[in-house]
C-alpha cells in the first residue's frame, strides 16, 4: 500500500509533506515527512526555467524517516550475504550493523547524538529492533538550501554542522 499527504502553504511559503509512505504485507513499511521552506509561487510556474530557478531557492527545514521491518530484513540479508560470498547471514548482518554504526560517527563526529543514531541504525540493521526513526532538523530556522544539499552528496560531513540528527528505535 501507499499514501501521500502534502500541501503548499502560500502564506508561509512552505510545503508540508505530512506523509509519503509505502508498506508491504509481511515486509514492512517506510514513511517520510518533511517541511520545505522558501517554496514561492514561482515553484509552480508554467515555465520550466522559472520552476527550476525557484527550485534552487527552496530549503529543507526538517525530515523525519520511519521504518518498520516486518520480515524484509530476514529475506534480504541471506541474499546479500550470498552475493558477498558470506556463508553465515547472521554474522553478515552483525557486520553490516557495525559498519552502519561506524558510518554515523564518521559522518557526524563523535557526539552523543551521532552515537545514538549509530546505535539505532545498527539495532535496526542487526534485527535487534524492528523500528527505526530518524529526525533531521536544520539548525538554521530558514532551512538548508538545495545547493548545499547537492554539494553534500560529495561530502556528507559538510551537513554535520548544519543539522541536528537524532535516531531511535521506538517501541512497536
Amino acid at each position: 500500500g501507499f499514501s501521500v499527504d502534502a500541501n503548499w502553504d502560500k502564506a508561509s511559503q512552505s510545503i508540508n509533506i505530512g506523509n509519503v509512505a509505502v508498506s508491504g504485507v509481511d515486509l514492512g513499511s517506510f514513511s517520510l515527512a518533511s517541511v520545505i521552506g522558501n517554496a514561492t509561487e514561482q515553484l509552480f510556474d508554467v515555465d520550466p526555467n522559472v520552476q527550476q530557478a525557484a527550485g534552487f531557492g527552496v530549503t529543507v527545514k526538517s525530515i523525519t524517516l520511519n521504518a518498520k521491518d516486518d520480515g524484509l530484513g530476514d529475506m534480504l540479508v541471506p541474499m546479500l550475504a550470498q552475493q558477498q560470498g558470506v556463508s553465515d547471514p547472521a554474522a553478515f548482518r552483525t557486520q553490516m550493523a557495525g559498519m552502519a554504526e561506524g558510518a554515523a560517527l564518521q559522518m557526524l563526529g563523535s557526539t552523543d547524538a551521532a552515537r545514538a543514531l549509530g546505535v539505532a541504525v545498527g539495532n535496526f540493521i542487526s534485527g535487534k529492533a524492528k523500528t527505526l526513526s530518524i529526525n533531521i532538523a536544520a539548525k538554521d530556522p530558514s532551512g538548508i538550501a538545495v545547493p548545499a544539499l547537492m554539494s553534500a552528496s560529495n561530502d556528507p560531513t559538510a551537513l554535520a554542522s548544519a543539522v541536528d540528527i537524532t535516531g531511535s528505535n521506538p517501541a512497536q
